[in-house]
């Protein structure tokens, strides 16, 4: 079986040979090869409704693509179109996060029509939408490194007035976020869909703040995973994570975010591996190491303290249960 590395080596010597083709010839090729692996046929109609072309140019895309990959695509006389062939080795790199994401927005939108037929099942969104005032407003402060004034309400304090300076986008694997310097209370990260107003202040009225200022979003820290020992289908675990050939997850998080990846999965964070349960499929071996680490950075007791005297209790109240 091929490395990642030769994968990748191969998919870039591939994609060279469309180099020298137009940016806009690229992604109508890109796209058909998209329809052709993932749906399993792809016509010169869907690159012309997508790309509002003429056949013209939609037959001489699928006859530079062909002619590149002449073992990739079969037509179909009968049905006059391509269809994947059994050797097909794609041009491209296709990230399968956004395929599956396309293929998901096409089943709920009913369209477009390449994908309507192919059914996903997505979980319904319970959370209030995201403001595109709000975002935009946001993204432009963070870009020209501007101030805002907020109203934020917070799970302690209500709808409050804030000054904040945005920094980045963060996403915690569920919503969006936005990693700001709060003037009184320092670097936060704050939920997008608690904004309730914004104001954005003079170009430039935030370029004393800098990302790299921040020591939690600066501090890397090395997390060691192993599949947890109390779970009981190990094989599973190990087929559903990146394992190295010890059964090791190395890996590497800012400890601004680290809170975010312990509450996603989740992992056991207490250093006995205490808690019990098909939700814990993994455990933090080096739980002190990691808590030590982030005391270091900043006292700051959700990111890891918070969550390691959580499972204690947790964990406590299940091993006092008859």
């Amino acid at each position: 079986m091929a490395t990642e590395s030769e994968r990748t080596d191969a998919a870039l010597d591939r994609y060279a040979r469309f180099s020298d083709a137009r940016a806009a010839t690229v992604k109508r090729m890109r796209y058909l090869e998209y329809l052709a692996w993932f749906r399993g046929w792809v016509s010169r109609k869907d690159l012309m409704e997508r790309f509002d072309i003429g056949p013209t140019a939609a037959s001489s895309d699928f006859s530079a693509y062909t002619e590149a990959y002449e073992e990739n695509l079969l037509y179909d006389l009968k049905r006059k179109r391509y269809t994947c062939a059994s050797g097909f080795k794609p041009a491209f790199s296709h990230n399968l996060d956004r395929v599956l994401q396309s293929l998901a927005e096409a089943s709920r939108d009913g369209g477009p029509v390449e994908a309507v037929h192919i059914p996903v099942a997505t979980p319904p969104k319970i959370q209030r939408q995201m403001e595109p005032q709000i975002v935009s407003a946001i993204s432009r402060a963070i870009s020209t490194r501007s101030e805002i004034q907020a109203t934020y309400v917070s799970l302690t304090s209500g709808g409050a007035e804030r000054t904040l300076v945005p920094l980045a986008w963060v996403s915690d694997g569920f919503q969006w976020r936005v990693r700001c310097l709060d003037r009184e209370k320092g670097f936060r990260d704050y939920m997008l869909v608690r904004f309730t107003a914004i104001q954005c202040r003079e170009w430039g009225s935030g370029a004393d703040i800098s990302i790299t200022d921040d020591q939690q979003w600066a501090a890397i820290v090395e997390l060691e995973i192993h599949p947890h020992p109390l779970f009981e289908y190990r094989d599973a675990v190990l087929s559903t994570f990146n394992f190295d050939d010890n059964q090791t997850l190395n890996v590497r998080v800012r400890v601004s975010e680290l809170g975010y990846l312990i509450r996603q999965w989740p992992i056991d964070v207490t250093e006995g591996a205490r808690m019990r349960g098909s939700a814990y499929q993994l455990h933090l071996a080096n739980s002190a190491q990691v808590a030590d680490a982030v005391r270091a950075v900043k006292n700051d007791r959700w990111v890891i303290d918070a969550l390691i005297g959580e499972q204690e209790e947790i964990a406590s109240g299940l091993e006092r249960q008859p």
